[in-house]
C-alpha cells in the first residue's frame, strides 16, 4: 500500500482504487472479514483526477480501512465508489464496536484524514454509533485536463 500511494501519478482514479482493493481483500479475508467494494456504473471507466487528488483520496481510505483491521471489531465492511453530479463520494461502513468520540481519541487517524480532504476541497464526515462507525468522504471532481507538453 505504501508503495502504490508513493507512486500515485495516474490520473486515473479507478486503478488505484482497484490495486487498492486488490492488496486489501487478502488482509480481510485471512482474518474473517467480509469486504463488499462495489462502484457503480456513474463513474466513467476512465475518472480522470489530478495525482495529488488520487493520492490524497489513496491515503484517506487506507486511513479508514486500517480502523476498521485495527480497531472495529467488525464482521462486515462495506466500500461504495460513486459519483453524483461532479462529486465523487466514498462511503466505508463497517458494523464493528463504533469508536470513542472523536476529540477525545487517542491517535490522529481521524484529524490526519480531515487535514487530507481539506487539501482537496473534499468534505469528510466521520459517525459512529452502536452499530458500527461510517466514513463519507466526497471530493469535488472539476474537469481534469491534463498538463500537455510540446516539442522543442
Amino acid at each position: 500500500l505504501s508503495l502504490d500511494s508513493m507512486s500515485a501519478e495516474n490520473d486515473e482514479l479507478l486503478p488505484v482504487l482497484a490495486s487498492l482493493k486488490a492488496r486489501v481483500v487478502p488482509r480481510f479475508v485471512a482474518i474473517g472479514l467480509q469486504l463488499d467494494w462495489r462502484h457503480d456504473n456513474t463513474l466513467h471507466p476512465s475518472l480522470q483526477v489530478a495525482p495529488h487528488v488520487t493520492l490524497q483520496v489513496l491515503r484517506i481510505m487506507q486511513e479508514a480501512l486500517a480502523n476498521v483491521l485495527k480497531h472495529a471489531r467488525a464482521s462486515v465492511v462495506s466500500v461504495h465508489v460513486y459519483m453524483l453530479r461532479d462529486m465523487l463520494n466514498i462511503l466505508i461502513k463497517d458494523d464493528g464496536v463504533g469508536m470513542p468520540d472523536t476529540r477525545c481519541a487517542v491517535g490522529h487517524g481521524v484529524a490526519n484524514m480531515h487535514t487530507r480532504a481539506g487539501k482537496i476541497g473534499a468534505s469528510l464526515e466521520v459517525s459512529a454509533d452502536g452499530s458500527g462507525t461510517t466514513v463519507f468522504l466526497s471530493v469535488p471532481i472539476p474537469p481534469y485536463n491534463p498538463p500537455r507538453y510540446t516539442q522543442v
